[in-house]
């Protein structure tokens, strides 16, 4: 007996449908239908998935944390020389050029960056993506930064690859992915390395990695006809791998995981301007006062003395547009969402969108201001995933919600079964 574990990367309940998604509505059908998975804030699923933990018991937040000691680009001088060049750059564009800043910015660092990696090469693991390259030095992979298909527990909670391991069998991971890995290529290559693993009878938990529904719901929107027409070639390909799968061994079970929403993107906020335009009104510097990261829901800033601190909160808090777009992350909110608290590595002060709301350039993106978007606050009806289990039994069991973290358990289940 075998268990294949499809994560559908941002897949939610509203894209079951005959016309659109047939074979998966199907199996919702036929198999145990979870409609509402609901994630835990931030961007750490693998570890919510694989471990059952929520970010406050894995500490686990976003991808990318501050994490000077263990930085992978750390006292790399050639790397602050390029640094200091962009920042002088980027100073003259908000005072000078402030219209063309951003353009200026993305081009700058372009540069700036393809010199340095053709010289001197980047990082195996944390790639430097659009992160400003005088703050690259700051900064480290979370819950990638190990291999967490060799880490047998967290905070006393072990991995869904230990228990596969003392059933005396073996996860196949090459058909997955994470920030610190590699891809194994699109999709359906991935299937294919999936399907011809499972023919060995050891590889007991196969989990597969989906990414389409994500990456067209980012670039097209989560309700476009390029998301549906997408979405239509993946319900094929799944059909036709489950087939193949059960060729192969009959007895197995599918898990089809959609880890959370996708919600469309009303507005966009230039954080990155607002940040450059208080720094200057004030003469505070980044890197002697002060650095931020920008992910797509999250401004996040660290202070390297009180009167940045205290500057910045100041103006964040008595700023209409970060009061009408988001909200600061403070102890309430942390308790409420189950976030790390005291955690340095998440930022000295976190600001988060409201729904909707997309934090445009970010670290990640500035080329095009996406339109979806996921990491919002897990309680509303755009941030849900959905879920499928299925075998030849045909259980026909619908259940209304499940947690993410509680996904853990269910595999867990499966395993034994």
């Amino acid at each position: 007996m075998k268990v294949v574990f499809f994560l559908l990367d941002a897949f939610k309940e509203e894209y079951l449908s005959e016309d659109i998604t047939p074979f998966l509505f199907e199996k919702a059908k036929e198999g145990k239908h979870i409609k509402k998975i609901i994630p835990s804030a931030g961007f750490c699923e693998r570890t919510e998935i694989f471990f059952g933990l929520r970010p406050k018991e894995s500490g686990f937040f976003t991808a990318i944390g501050f994490d000077y000691e263990k930085g992978l680009y750390k006292n790399l001088w050639t790397l602050n020389f390029f640094g200091w060049i962009e920042n002088v750059i980027s100073y003259l564009a908000i005072v000078l050029l402030k219209r063309k800043k951003n353009i200026i910015d993305k081009y700058c660092h372009s540069i700036l960056l393809k010199i340095y990696l053709k010289f001197f090469g980047t990082s195996k693991k944390l790639k430097p993506y659009k992160i400003p390259l005088s703050f690259l030095s700051y900064f480290n992979l979370t819950e990638d930064e190990f291999d967490l298909y060799k880490r047998d527990e967290i905070n006393s909670k072990k991995s869904l690859f230990k228990v596969v391991e003392e059933f005396k069998g073996r996860t196949y991971i090459d058909a997955f992915t994470s920030l610190g890995g590699i891809s194994n290529g699109d999709d359906e290559n991935r299937i294919k390395l999936a399907i011809e693993a499972s023919k060995n009878v050891e590889n007991v938990f196969i989990p597969i990695y989906i990414s389409i529904s994500d990456s067209a719901g980012h670039y097209h929107g989560p309700n476009s006809e390029r998301l549906k027409s997408e979405l239509l070639k993946l319900d094929s390909l799944l059909q036709s791998s489950v087939e193949k799968f059960s060729e192969i061994d009959s007895s197995t079970k599918f898990l089809f995981l959609g880890d959370h929403g996708m919600t469309e993107v009303v507005k966009d906020i230039d954080v990155k301007m607002k940040i450059s335009e208080i720094a200057i009104k004030h003469r505070l510097k980044t890197g002697t006062d002060f650095i931020y990261f920008l992910d797509s829901t999250l401004l996040r800033m660290w202070f390297f003395n009180d009167k940045s601190r205290n500057i910045f909160s100041e103006e964040i808090k008595n700023d209409s547009s970060f009061n009408e777009n988001g909200i600061v992350i403070n102890a309430d909110v942390s308790s409420k969402y189950y976030l790390p608290v005291g955690d340095r590595k998440y930022g000295d002060l976190t600001w988060w969108a409201n729904e909707g709301v997309l934090i445009f350039p970010d670290f990640f993106h500035n080329d095009k201001a996406l339109k979806g978007m996921h990491g919002y606050r897990p309680d509303t009806q755009s941030t849900y995933g959905t879920c499928i289990v299925w075998d030849e039994h045909k259980v026909n069991d619908e259940v209304e919600k499940l947690e993410l973290f509680q996904v853990y358990d269910l595999i867990n289940n499966l395993l034994k079964d």
